[in-house]
């Protein structure tokens, strides 16, 4: 083609006047040469262009030997689909030669068996043959992992989120306190807070910070029983059109009538609602699901008391971390439990021991003692639930398992509360565990909901 186009031009120069016609002549010789080829034909154009066509590539071949770049382009798509093709084709029969599902040379050997079980066992082989319960265990670690990344993105420097490690914070209380108001019939007075230290000596506990919530309350609404009952009954008095008779019903001081009160024993100041408290249902609901059907029976799980249910849920719980509902309950308890028996509190307690004796002249023969029985004896405990279900439980990264159990124990053993045995005697109630004890103080009282003024309840 290119020598046509050659001689067309050539004509087309020297032809003067009649290079117009000319040039339309070799045109439409080049048309038809392609023409031709597209149809088999052995034109003189077609059989030209292609000797030309080989030509130019047997010199560039014979310019450079080397130089492989004109193959490429022309078998470039073939190539990439044999290259890709036979990838496959091996990966799939190594993988069902490893796998067993193959069997060349009757019984397979030794290293056949492993390489297959180990391929077996893997979390590729699993998700890709649909194994039961993998996918789901995938996409709930993947999204723990997402959400843990992006809550460590947020954490720039190690001062934020401090509360995290200070289980007396502020922010600490602040939070646990919006968990349980946000439960259905949560509430927790807006005077409450934490006192670091406790008026009772210890190093902290619940109590009124503030009093000017309160002194709203008893100054504008009426306090005790009695009084909103007849606050109650002196406004249905009231006839509907007279403003002044229900004006002068609301600005009744009733709780201020003798000056300022003290908080009076039938003003509600904490509601934890059962679906807040960590309970022997809970635990045996939650663990259930973690502890296999095998291990249970073996174990004897459903026989455990609700002290040891609520030692693995909590240390359970503690190894979620942030995704557990009880996070917010969880980081305010103390790092180092104050439990006498603990490895951290045992030497303080026996120097106490020591000055009693020495110092105030009290008889404390045999107190040590008992103090190392008892220590003996919760290890016993925790050895014995690490070795049935610590493979099963989570645990903070750095954190053994061991260590998390015995963390778990002695909270429990240090602010379990009694209550109704329907669902279990002994409950971890958040925000009312941090209510230091009074001998002069009376039992807790489980409130049912139900209580009414009219008869004779104390709310």
């Amino acid at each position: 083609l290119r020598a046509t186009d050659s001689m067309g031009k050539g004509k087309n120069s020297s032809g003067g006047g009649t290079s117009g016609g000319r040039s339309s002549k070799s045109r439409h010789h080049r048309n038809a040469s392609t023409d031709s080829s597209r149809d088999g034909n052995t034109h003189g154009g077609n059989t030209l262009g292609s000797h030309s066509s080989a030509s130019d590539l047997t010199s560039r071949l014979s310019a450079d030997p080397w130089n492989i770049s004109p193959y490429i382009r022309k078998y470039q798509k073939a190539a990439l689909y044999w290259i890709v093709g036979g990838i496959f084709l091996g990966w799939v029969l190594g993988f069902a030669i490893g796998a067993g599902w193959t069997d060349f040379a009757g019984s397979a050997s030794p290293w056949r068996r492993a390489f297959g079980k180990g391929i077996r066992s893997s979390t590729f082989f699993q998700l890709i043959t649909f194994q039961p319960g993998k996918w789901e265990e995938f996409l709930t670690d993947t999204r723990s992992d997402l959400i843990k990344w992006m809550i460590n993105l947020e954490r720039n420097t190690d001062s934020s989120r401090v509360f995290e490690r200070n289980p007396s914070h502020p922010n600490t209380y602040a939070l646990l306190r919006e968990a349980v108001i946000r439960e259905k019939g949560g509430y927790v007075h807006h005077d409450l807070g934490i006192l670091s230290p406790a008026p009772s000596g210890a190093i902290r506990g619940l109590g009124m910070v503030s009093n000017a919530y309160h002194a709203c309350q008893t100054r504008c609404l009426p306090g005790t029983s009695a009084e909103k009952l007849e606050w109650n009954k002196g406004l249905e008095e009231c006839d509907a059109n007279d403003t002044a008779c229900h004006k002068r019903n609301n600005q009744q001081p009733m709780s201020s009538r003798d000056g300022d009160q003290l908080y009076r024993q039938e003003e509600v100041l904490l509601r934890v609602p059962l679906s807040y408290q960590m309970t022997r249902s809970v635990a045996v609901e939650t663990l259930s699901a973690l502890i296999p059907a095998d291990v249970q029976s073996r174990s004897n799980f459903n026989a455990l008391d609700d002290a040891a249910l609520l030692v693995l849920l909590l240390a359970h719980e503690r190894g979620v971390g942030f995704l557990s509902r009880w996070y917010p309950y969880i980081i305010s308890l103390p790092h180092e439990p104050s439990c006498g028996y603990s490895k951290q509190t045992r030497p303080h307690i026996l120097d106490s021991l020591e000055v009693l004796r020495h110092e105030f002249r009290v008889d404390v023969e045999g107190w040590s003692s008992e103090l190392v029985k008892a220590s003996l004896y919760a290890d016993r405990i925790a050895n014995g639930l690490h070795a049935d279900y610590g493979e099963y439980i989570k645990s903070p990264e750095d954190v053994s398992k061991l260590d998390n159990i015995k963390w778990a124990l002695c909270q429990v053993a240090s602010r379990g509360t009694a209550g109704n045995d329907e669902y279990g005697s002994l409950r971890m109630v958040p925000i009312a565990d941090l209510i230091n004890h009074d001998v002069n103080a009376g039992g807790f009282t489980e409130l049912t909901g139900k209580e009414q003024m009219e008869s004779g309840d104390f709310l």
